[in-house]
């Protein structure tokens, strides 16, 4: 019984990640723009405080930039890994049309 529920769970994540990488992805594409991916590698050592900890600790960050690397990687998109810092801003540099 758990197990299943585990797998049920398991399975729900997945699509959800599969589902907002595709948006990313699809994004990225529709604007020419190259994917940056923040290290976020100890983000859960970080976390200060019990609430945020709680929200943090069952996100699957590493799935998610993963599906993200190969859909991009697909459409010939680029995606790169940098450091955290400023990685949630997009480029100042305005479409041209």
């Amino acid at each position: 019984m758990i197990k299943r529920i585990g797998r049920t769970e398991r399975r729900r994540i997945d699509d959800l990640c599969h589902k907002i990488s595709r948006a990313i992805v699809s994004e990225a594409k529709e604007r020419n723009s190259v994917i940056v991916i923040g290290d976020l590698k100890g983000i859960r050592k970080r976390a200060k405080g019990r609430r945020f900890r709680r929200i943090l600790h069952p996100m699957p960050h590493h799935r998610l930039s993963r599906y993200i690397e190969y859909k991009a990687l697909r459409e010939g998109i680029p995606a790169v890994h940098a450091g955290e810092a400023y990685t949630s801003r997009t480029c100042h540099v305005r479409e041209l049309g």
